[in-house]
């Protein structure tokens, strides 16, 4: 696949996509890849790091798997008190 090829399907996708939650984060992730003066800490993950975090992320789209703030308040304590 060639630069055109690669900046019409990604321009299809993203007319393609209607969640604007979704959309943000690829829009967020482009301007921070642009961004030449930052180093990425996702660029310093090992594959299987990698793996991990995008299975999480995917997973932070399911209702079933969040948490309320103050349930997690409660179960971390130690981490939120001065």
């Amino acid at each position: 696949m060639d630069m055109l090829d690669i900046k019409n399907n990604f321009h299809h996708l993203i007319e393609s996509i209607d969640d604007e939650a979704v959309l943000l984060n690829f829009y967020l992730l482009m301007k921070t890849q642009l961004s030449e003066n930052d180093t990425l800490l996702i660029d310093t993950l090992s594959a299987k790091q990698y793996k991990v975090l995008m299975e999480a992320f995917d997973e932070s789209f399911n209702d079933d798997n969040l948490m309320a703030n103050e349930a997690i308040k409660q179960k971390y304590n130690k981490w939120f008190t001065k």
